[in-house]
């Protein structure tokens, strides 16, 4: 409940807090409690306060992308929260960004979260060796932010990453299964490929 109205003391006008005790019977029904101190109000002098979500608070490993330009960056840069500040809400992250030797500190209002996975831009056709080379830049880019994200939170741990700890045996069986799940996925492919090449031929046929 929110105070607007009654005496300053020991809460003051604006103040929110928890409704501890219900008097029927009385003018003041209702003790509200904001931090270690209570009072009692009547029903006029309290407004009932709808709760706001909270937004989730930065953690590593989170991506984000630039919604201002911001140095010399475009806006729609995406990089990756390597330390956090929890005590500055102006620039309450450090960031990664992709292409940058080195991290900074960008304003709050700046970036937002990203909630879509990172696949880099491809490039047209009649592909340069330098359009090629940047691909594979942005490529090897995209798996170092996969590693701070989703792989920091499925593989790191407080004393290093899980691999560090399994033996030779662990590590071939983990390797075998992340083989066949490339098979899956090959086999996925193929399955839409084929449809395609269908599809073509029937069009094809039909011309």
């Amino acid at each position: 409940m929110k105070i607007i109205d009654g005496p300053d003391y020991p809460q003051s006008i604006g103040d929110t807090g928890v409704i501890v005790e219900a008097r029927v019977s009385s003018v003041y029904p209702w003790r509200v409690e904001v931090g270690s101190n209570s009072g009692v109000y009547s029903t006029e002098e309290l407004q009932k306060v709808t709760p706001v979500a909270t937004e989730k608070p930065w953690e590593v490993g989170d991506r984000v992308k630039l919604t201002r330009i911001y140095n010399t960056l475009p806006v729609g840069t995406v990089g990756v929260v390597s330390r956090v500040d929890i005590d500055d809400n102006r620039q309450p992250v450090y960031v990664d960004f992709q292409g940058e030797r080195y991290g900074m500190w960008p304003y709050a209002d700046n970036i937002e979260r990203v909630t879509t996975p990172d696949f880099p831009q491809v490039p047209s056709v009649n592909v340069s060796p330098d359009q090629l080379a940047e691909y594979v830049g942005a490529f090897i880019s995209a798996a170092q932010s996969r590693v701070r994200g989703v792989g920091a939170e499925q593989y790191s741990t407080s004393e290093g990453q899980r691999f560090e700890g399994m033996t030779i045996p662990e590590l071939i069986v983990m390797a075998r299964e992340e083989a066949q799940d490339l098979a899956v996925y090959a086999a996925m492919v193929d399955i839409r490929l084929a449809r395609m090449g269908e599809a073509f031929e029937a069009v094809k046929g039909a011309l």
